[in-house]
């Protein structure tokens, strides 16, 4: 069985749509569309400098959603969401969790700026949530399990499809060193080796990682995106 994979990138402070090709699956392969956000930032509303939004990007998915090439379409997010403009944190990070809850969204990971409201309040969100957030290496020191979710196998089309989320290790720098003092996060790549394993015993057809790691040069490379996919 092939696989054709198409992300739909709506990335950054201003989202916009990535070019990508759609083409008509051929016999045998297995269609899955993935439209991705990533370091929106608290930037729900369409705006002149905020991108298309929330609301268009589920709009976008619902159309890609209906034209059966794309197989099931699924919407991710990729972190670096809850904090940052005052619609976001005036009831810190609840409208951004509403507004995702509305357009649909499946899966979600944390990035550094999503601690910024601290421990106690992020689990609050994560209660919130009617997607589920994965990230396999942030774990509460205290219970010794991680804080959200590790993975989550889904059986798409008639094929297991296996999910997990990494966050980035620069949290420790990137947010109040306050707001995760109870909070462990471990190596990602070894953590990836370890979570991949496991879903390869479950007999996962497909892997997909939502890792908050991104590409910056000035990031040691184990900590970046293509760190992780070179391991």
């Amino acid at each position: 069985m092939k696989k054709n994979l198409k992300a739909f990138g709506l990335m950054g402070l201003v989202l916009t749509l990535s070019a990508c090709s759609v083409l008509k699956p051929k016999d045998g392969e297995y269609e899955l569309t993935l439209v991705h956000v990533n370091d929106v930032h608290g930037r729900a509303k369409e705006g002149k400098y905020d991108g298309v939004g929330i609301a268009r990007v589920a709009t976008i998915a619902k159309a890609l959603d209906q034209d059966k090439n794309n197989g099931k379409v699924l919407l991710v997010d990729a972190g670096d969401t809850m904090h940052g403009t005052t619609f976001a944190t005036l009831t810190k990070g609840e409208a951004m969790v509403e507004a995702m809850n509305e357009a649909g969204f499946d899966f979600a990971t944390l990035g550094n700026h999503d601690f910024n409201y601290g421990q106690e309040r992020l689990e609050e969100l994560l209660s919130m949530q009617k997607y589920k957030t994965l990230a396999a290496n942030v774990i509460d020191k205290t219970t010794g399990k991680p804080l959200a979710g590790t993975y989550e196998v889904r059986k798409i089309d008639g094929v297991k499809v296996g999910f997990f989320g990494l966050a980035t290790p620069e949290t420790y720098f990137k947010t109040n060193p306050k707001n995760i003092e109870n909070i462990t996060i471990e190596d990602p790549i070894a953590t990836a080796k370890s979570v991949v394993a496991q879903m390869k015993k479950d007999k996962v057809k497909f892997i997909v990682a939502i890792a908050h790691l991104g590409d910056d040069e000035s990031t040691a490379r184990k900590l970046q995106s293509v760190g992780l996919a070179e391991a």
